[in-house]
């Protein structure tokens, strides 16, 4: 699309299919006499997306949700109406837990959690007046739901549908394209470290993206969607190309700093590496087998441990393998989804692949819980209070929109946009109430009246820079309109509905702005907080969870990269580098096994190194000052005591794995430097 078409081809395609699937099921819930048929119609735009796998997994999870908010309804209407207050807690405990466990889990099923909550506002609230109704309503609730999600599916999987298999390989193509174009930057040399930290950022977040794609294909009708294990192996190894190829960054950051004799012969070897992965983008087996030949000459120069420039060579051997492992493994898997059968050499891969776990931030899924609560406790104590008839649509829609935005850290952005949307609807939805559906009596010409507005609103909803304003549009318009059996000419009514729906949107914001949004830095900085808890858990010697610790670390970084992007160059928060962070968890891993089959004597100088960084850690995240040359002392011990080590083979490994330590302490305590001011402000982000 292009940046000036506001309403393109596709979008068109998707406003139309969603209004017919909109009206098909109105149509159904007026012919089976269900108590709101415009429910129908409004769920009908609440499940809509373009994409297939999309749209079927906010239709099922949406179809759970509303199951268990019935329940929740049955449970707790009838037996706490006779008292108000007791039932407003009851409600927002209700909500509030709901919306913490959504915010913790962050896949396509937080979406019931989401529904399981708000379904008690949206069908639980009406019923306190007739408590003995709950069953009824309940049912009907679910029946309207229903309607809408099997109208969509079927509409939206049959007619021209979009999977997002074909989207999904575009964004993996796309992604290895930018991995190419920073790789031959890497090993040629040409790259500029502060721009090369953007571009891991953005990898990083697209490949956490991309992961709810993967999740979705598995959703929809195609052949792509019996590979969820192939799927998932691929989002593993594509995650793990970057902390392997930063890595032989921070390698040749050192080489070319230190110059040491064999600088120019390994310089030229890396300039040929570049060479082979420009040629052959996607490369396979033989390009995989070419670098590896490139790769095997440095490791003329890295037998032995008794010279850096051996060391370095050897670090800068390993880091290539691994890279050009990871990537053939990318390069199976990419070309067995694409044919949509899993290999021999695919299913290898996957035997071996840990699912990348989840970071759930505890702190803001409570403060996201607490905030929604208390906004449906003030929507609900204001209608009590001030008697406002349409109250109960405050109470409701604010809840519903707490809901929807609550995993972003500052919901009052999108919330302003849906403001916009409810505004627009309010001014059209006068028109069609008092001047256009009074002149109509059949079914046929009032929904083609509706399809002149909601066909092209509904088209604007796919695009993602007005999503928030068309979506807002269609959802609320038909409410506002109120589209029963018979056409309701009542003024006051009709001002007070669309008041107290301006207000629903306004009272979210402010309560937001008060209680919830916080800014990219501060965001920014929890997620900082989290990394570094994590690594000094690592750090502390041995834990046998540590490789599933380094797989959140990745969550982590994918999910704080976006961030960085609104925050200021000169922040402190830019000195925190977490990727680098993340290389020395897994150094720190590989020497923590090793570690374990050494002597007890020799042991003990690794064992304090291990618990200085633990302190090291602790320290970041508990925002006091750190002077990391201590780490650098120790890990001279350490080389020492490896040097008198018995078996030559660990030897070399120990000193591999301290000479990448000692580089990424170097680069660190160089780039506190450049951020640190001169009155030490360390409390206010944190030693870095």
């Amino acid at each position: 699309m292009s940046k000036n078409q506001i309403i393109s081809v596709d979008g068109a395609l998707f406003g139309t299919k969603t209004f017919v699937a909109a009206v098909a099921a109105y149509g159904l819930a007026v012919y089976f006499n269900l108590p709101r048929p415009y429910w129908a119609m409004t769920t009908a735009y609440v499940i809509a997306n373009p994409l297939a796998g999309s749209l079927t997994s906010k239709a099922f999870y949406r179809l759970i949700g509303t199951f268990v908010g019935g329940i929740a309804i049955i449970a707790l209407i009838p037996n706490l109406v006779g008292s108000p207050v007791i039932l407003t807690l009851a409600i927002a405990l209700w909500i509030g837990t709901c919306l913490y466990f959504s915010v913790l889990d962050r896949t396509p099923r937080s979406y019931a959690f989401v529904l399981a909550g708000y379904t008690v506002l949206l069908t639980g609230i009406p019923l306190v007046d007739t408590p003995g109704q709950v069953f009824d309503i309940a049912v009907a609730r679910v029946e309207e739901i229903t309607l809408a999600i099997i109208c969509g599916a079927v509409v939206h999987l049959v007619f021209f549908p979009r999977n997002n298999g074909p989207l999904l390989l575009n964004s993996v193509d796309s992604w290895h394209n930018k991995m190419v174009a920073l790789a031959v930057k890497v090993f040629r040399g040409s790259n500029d470290p502060q721009d090369t930290a953007v571009g891991w950022r953005n990898l990083a977040s697209e490949s956490i993206e991309m992961r709810n794609l993967f999740v979705q294909v598995s959703y929809e009708a195609s052949r792509y969607s019996d590979k969820r294990k192939l799927l998932k192996a691929l989002q593993h190894r594509m995650s793990l190309l970057i902390p392997a190829l930063s890595a032989i960054e921070d390698q040749l950051i050192d080489l070319r700093e230190n110059s040491y004799t064999g600088s120019a012969e390994i310089l030229e070897i890396l300039n040929r590496i570049a060479g082979l992965i420009e040629k052959r983008e996607r490369f396979g087996i033989r390009g995989y087998k070419a670098i590896r030949a490139e790769a095997d000459k440095l490791s003329a120069i890295s037998t032995t441990v008794n010279d850096a420039e051996s060391i370095v060579a050897a670090n800068i051997f390993k880091r290539v393998q691994e890279f050009a492992a990871i990537w053939r493994d990318c390069a199976r898997l990419r070309f067995d989804f694409h044919r949509g059968r899993i290999s021999k050499a695919s299913e290898k891969i996957i035997s071996i692949t840990e699912t990348i776990p989840i970071h759930r931030d505890h702190h803001n899924a409570f403060r996201s819980a607490f905030t929604a609560a208390l906004t449906i406790i003030i929507s609900i104590c204001l209608w009590i209070i001030t008697g406002f008839p349409e109250g109960m649509i405050v109470a409701q829609l604010s809840g519903v929109l707490m809901c929807l935005t609550a995993h972003m850290d500052d919901p009052r952005v999108v919330l302003r946009m849906f403001l916009y949307g409810n505004i627009l609807s309010a001014f059209v939805a006068f028109i069609y109430s008092f001047a256009v559906l009074p002149g109509l009596n059949d079914f046929i010409p009032i929904m083609a009246s509706l399809g002149l507005t909601l066909i092209p609103m509904g088209a604007l909803a796919a695009n993602p820079a007005y999503a928030l304003i068309g979506m807002g549009f269609c959802i609320n318009m038909p409410n506002m309109v109120n589209l029963q059996y018979s056409i309701n000419l009542d003024l006051p009514t009709f001002m007070s509905s669309c008041i107290s729906i301006i207000l629903a949107t306004l009272l979210p914001i402010a309560v937001s702005g008060i209680f919830k949004s916080v800014g990219a830095e501060t965001s920014a900085k929890s997620l900082l907080k989290s990394g570094w808890k994590i690594l000094a858990r690592i750090a502390s010697f041995p834990r046998a969870n540590n490789s599933r610790n380094l797989l959140i670390l990745l969550d982590i970084l994918g999910t704080l990269a976006p961030r960085y992007s609104n925050v200021s160059a000169d922040s402190k928060i830019m000195s925190g580098d977490l990727l680098r962070d993340l290389r020395i968890g897994q150094n720190l891993v590989q020497l923590q096994k090793i570690c374990l089959d050494m002597p007890e004597e020799s042991q003990e100088v690794f064992i304090n190194f291990f618990k200085e960084m633990t302190k090291y850690y602790r320290s970041k995240y508990q925002f006091r000052d750190y002077d990391q040359r201590i780490l650098l002392t120790l890990l001279k011990k350490c080389r020492a005591v490896t040097y008198d080590d018995d078996d030559k083979n660990r030897s070399y490994q120990l000193h591999i794995i301290i000479t990448a330590l000692e580089i990424c302490i170097k680069i660190n305590i160089e780039r506190a430097a450049r951020f640190m001011p001169v009155n030490h402000g360390i409390e206010e982000v944190g030693a870095v």
